[in-house]
This record gives C-alpha cells, structure tokens and sequence, in this order.
C-alpha cells in the first residue's frame, strides 16, 4: 500500500467527491475530522479548499478513549 503513498489519489479522489457533492446534489457544506497527527490527510484537505475551524478537539470514533482531532470544512 505505500508504494501508492505521495502520488495525488487522495487528493484526486477528494477532489472528484467534492466537486459530485456540489455539482450533483443539494450539498452546502462538507465537513471532515483528520487525527492531528496525520499530516498527509490534513494536506490532502488543505489541497482542496478545506479550512481547519478546530484544533485538538475530542472526537468519538468509537474508540474505548475519545480521539483528538482536527476539525475540516468546505
């Protein structure tokens, strides 16, 4: 799987569900969580007009402890 790592499907991919979500459908905003330490997904988000509106915040991702992440939208 890393060989795939760095080479833009992310951000491609990001990009076409975004653009379907706006284009195609009645979508207004677009909200996205990334753990705070995965940077990469934090810059696929930034690559695609997404803004960080919280820093470090607890997420519930059904973990026995609550996830502190970043908060996305678009």
């Amino acid at each position: 799987m890393q060989d795939c790592w760095g080479q833009g499907i992310a951000s491609q991919t990001v990009a076409l569900m975004t653009d379907y979500l706006f284009s195609q459908t009645d979508t207004e905003i677009i909200t996205a969580s990334t753990m705070i330490e995965n940077h990469a997904s934090a810059r696929v988000l930034e690559k695609n007009g997404f803004i960080r509106t919280a820093r470090a915040v607890p997420e519930d991702w059904g973990y026995s402890e609550p996830t502190v992440a970043d908060k996305w939208f678009r």
